[in-house]
C-alpha cells in the first residue's frame, strides 16, 4: 500500500510537471523567445569576493599562514530560455555552477585542501539601465585527505542554501551594484552564518572605450559581525589585446579571456574555515563561457 502511494503521488507530480511543460509556450509565443542564448543579460560575476561561475587558474598567497596555493575552479553560467522585450525588459532564466578546488604548493604532494561544489538557478531582468540578478543556490565544501593527514584536520563537511540578489545600475564606463544574501539552511548551524549580508559594490570596466582594462571591488558587511568581506580585482582581456590590438582584427564584442590580479580580505569561502579571516593575493587567468 505504501508503495501504490508513492507512485500515485509521482504520477500526480509528473502530471503537473508534464501539463505545465506544455503549456508553457502559449503565454510566451507573443515574446521572442530565445533557448540556450549565447547572448547573456549579464557578464559581470562579482568575482571581487571569490566563487565566481567561471574556468580560474589562480595563484594564491595567505599572508596569515604565509603559505602558497593553487585555486583550480571549473564552472559556467548558462541561459536556459531568453524573453526579449517583455514591456520593454529582457528576462533570462537558467543555471550556473561550479567546483572550487584548492591545492597547497611546495607541501609533500602538492597536498589538496579542499573541494567546494555549487548549483545555482538564476533569473536576470534587464530593463534599460538597470539590472536585477536574483539566484537560489546550494553550497557544499569538503575538506581534502591531505589537509587531514599533514594538517591534523578533522572531517567537517558543511552546505548550505541560500536566496543572493543584486540590483545593478549601468553607466557608460561604470556599473554600481547593491545586493543581499539570505542563507535558508545550514549544516553544521554552529560553522555557517545565519545572519544576512549585504552587498555594496562597483565595477569600472573601460573597454568600450578601447582600453581592455577593468577594476572591480565589492564589500560584504555581515549582519552582526564588526569586519566586512573586503574583495578587490583589477585585470586585462586578453582577446582583445591579442587580436585587436596586436594582429589589428575587430573587435568580437565578447571578451571571456581575463587576466587579473585579486585582493581579498574577509571570512574564508572555504566551508571548513567559514568562521575565520583571511588575507589573500590572487593572480591568473580566467575564462568565462
Amino acid at each position: 500500500m505504501y508503495h501504490n502511494t508513492i507512485m500515485k503521488a509521482f504520477e500526480r507530480n509528473l502530471y503537473i510537471i508534464t501539463t505545465a511543460l506544455l503549456l508553457l509556450p502559449a503565454p510566451l509565443a507573443a515574446y521572442d523567445l530565445e533557448f540556450l542564448s549565447q547572448d547573456k543579460l549579464s557578464l559581470n560575476p562579482h568575482a571581487a569576493l571569490l566563487r565566481s561561475h567561471a574556468i580560474n587558474v589562480l595563484y594564491t598567497y595567505s599572508e596569515d599562514k604565509n603559505k602558497h596555493y593553487m585555486e583550480f575552479d571549473f564552472g559556467a553560467k548558462i541561459p536556459g530560455i531568453t524573453l526579449r522585450n517583455v514591456s520593454g525588459a529582457d528576462i533570462e532564466i537558467g543555471g550556473a555552477g561550479g567546483v572550487f578546488t584548492q591545492f597547497q604548493l611546495f607541501s609533500q604532494s602538492f597536498n589538496f585542501i579542499h573541494a567546494d561544489f555549487n548549483g545555482t538557478i538564476y533569473t536576470d531582468v534587464r530593463y534599460k539601465r538597470l539590472l536585477f540578478e536574483t539566484s537560489i543556490y546550494h553550497t557544499s565544501s569538503h575538506i581534502g585527505d591531505d589537509y587531514i593527514l599533514y594538517d591534523r584536520g578533522v572531517v567537517k563537511n558543511t552546505g548550505y542554501e541560500a536566496i543572493r540578489h543584486y540590483t545593478t545600475f549601468m553607466a557608460d564606463y561604470l556599473d554600481v551594484s547593491v545586493g543581499f544574501d539570505y542563507k535558508l539552511g545550514r549544516r553544521p548551524k554552529r560553522t555557517i552564518f545565519s545572519d544576512p549580508s549585504i552587498f555594496l559594490g562597483a565595477r569600472l570596466d573601460l573597454l568600450s572605450a578601447g582600453i581592455p582594462v577593468f577594476v572591480e571591488c565589492d564589500v560584504e558587511v555581515i549582519v552582526g559581525r564588526r569586519l566586512p568581506n573586503v574583495g578587490i580585482r583589477a585585470g586585462v582581456y586578453l582577446k582583445y589585446i591579442f587580436n585587436t590590438i596586436f594582429l589589428k582584427k575587430p573587435s568580437s564584442g565578447k571578451e571571456p579571456h581575463e587576466l587579473a590580479v585579486y585582493f581579498y580580505s574577509g571570512y574564508s569561502k572555504m566551508g571548513y574555515f567559514y568562521d575565520r579571516r583571511e588575507t589573500l593575493i590572487l593572480f591568473g587567468p580566467t575564462y568565462r563561457y
